[in-house]
C-alpha cells in the first residue's frame, strides 16, 4: 500500500473485496508452493538416508502446517491494513514466535502466578491461535501414528475462524481506507 502500486490495480473495475481476496489467495498460493518444495526436499532427504516415514503423520504434518501458514497469511494481511509494511512483518514475526510459547509459559509459570495473571494467560491461550499445535514435526521424526481425524477437523474449523476474522478486519479497515 505504501508504494502506491495499488493505483494500476484499481484503475480496472475491481472491488476492494476482490483485491483483498486476490492478495490473500496469492499469499496462500506462494507460501503453499514454497512449503511444498521444502517438503519434497525433506522427503527426498529422508528417503535418501533410509529413514522410515509414517505417511499418514507426514501428510497430516503438511496439512496442519499449511493451516498455520493460512492463519499467518491472513494475520499479515490484516496487519498490513493497520500499519506500515515493516511494522506488519515485525508484528507477524513476533506473533509467530510468541504464539509458540504461550502454552509452555502457562504450564511452567502458571502455578506461581497471581490469579489476574493466570486469567490473562488463559485468555491469550484461548484467544490467540496456538501455532505450536499445528507442528507435528516431532511426531513425524519419531514415527508416531497419525493423529485422530477429529483433531484435523477441529484445527480446520479453528483456522477457518481465525482466517475469516483476520480477513474481515482487513476488509473493514481497507474499505474505509483513503487511497
Amino acid at each position: 500500500f505504501e508504494s502506491r502500486t495499488i493505483y494500476p490495480l484499481l484503475a480496472k473495475p475491481i472491488t476492494r473485496l476482490h483485491f483483498l481476496c486476490g492478495k490473500l489467495l496469492g499469499t496462500l498460493l506462494a507460501t503453499g508452493i514454497a512449503y511444498l518444495i521444502f517438503m519434497v526436499a525433506f522427503f527426498v532427504g529422508e528417503m535418501e538416508i533410509g529413514v522410515p516415514l509414517v505417511w499418514g503423520t507426514f501428510l497430516q504434518m503438511i496439512y496442519l502446517h499449511f493451516l498455520g501458514l493460512a492463519i499467518l497469511g491472513a494475520l499479515t494481511l490484516m496487519l498490513s491494513t493497520l500499519m506500515t509494511h515493516s511494522a506488519a512483518l515485525t508484528v507477524a514475526f513476533l506473533f509467530f514466535i510468541l504464539s509458540e510459547t504461550i502454552t509452555s509459559f502457562i504450564r511452567i509459570y502458571g502455578e506461581n502466578a497471581s490469579e489476574w495473571t493466570v486469567r490473562l494467560l488463559l485468555a491469550l491461550n484461548y484467544g490467540v491461535p496456538q501455532l505450536a499445535l499445528t507442528d507435528l514435526t516431532a511426531k513425524v521424526v519419531h514415527l508416531w501414528p497419525p493423529v485422530p481425524m477429529w483433531v484435523l477437523g477441529f484445527w480446520a474449523v479453528d483456522a477457518a475462524i481465525f482466517v475469516a476474522l483476520f480477513f474481515a478486519i482487513s476488509f473493514l479497515r481497507f474499505r474505509k481506507r483513503e487511497i
